[in-house]
């Protein structure tokens, strides 16, 4: 632990690992335990805002938890995409909404595709394609 301000309440305490003070510490561990027993008892998809309502924990918070991957391995988590507000599960985007993405940047020339991972069996992105023209270089004279 070391000496710092606590990303929670501001105040100057000894900070853990997750830049909290032990009060606010022992707080998130409180409300962990609620949205667990809580996660337990329901069987089935359940999202943020029923977790929220249900236990009294705040959004933000819950939305915190999800995004350490808390709830991954046992619980069915939901959450709207950032972009369109559909229900997903993982990521911040649904998708619907990364196709669009690409087919924009395709478009306009921004995206290329790599090779297929062997591992994952995914493509790659291998960046953004330079232009002579547009928002990354200037045009030359």
């Amino acid at each position: 632990m070391s000496l710092g301000y606590c990303s929670e309440c501001g105040g100057l305490s000894s900070i853990d690992i997750g830049g909290l003070c032990p009060a606010c510490h022992k707080q998130e561990m409180g409300e962990a335990d609620r949205v667990f027993d809580y996660l337990r008892r329901c069987h089935g998809s359940v999202s943020v805002d029923q977790i929220a309502a249900v236990t009294g924990v705040r959004r933000p918070t819950v939305m915190k938890m999800l995004k350490r991957g808390w709830f991954l391995e046992e619980f069915s988590v939901t959450y709207p995409c950032e972009q369109c507000g559909s229900l997903i599960v993982d990521g911040q985007l649904c998708p619907y909404c990364i196709c669009d993405i690409r087919q924009e940047m395709k478009r306009i020339g921004w995206w290329t595709m790599g090779k297929k991972d062997a591992d994952s069996g995914r493509f790659t992105q291998t960046g953004l394609k330079k232009q002579n023209k547009g928002f990354y270089s200037k045009t030359k004279k």
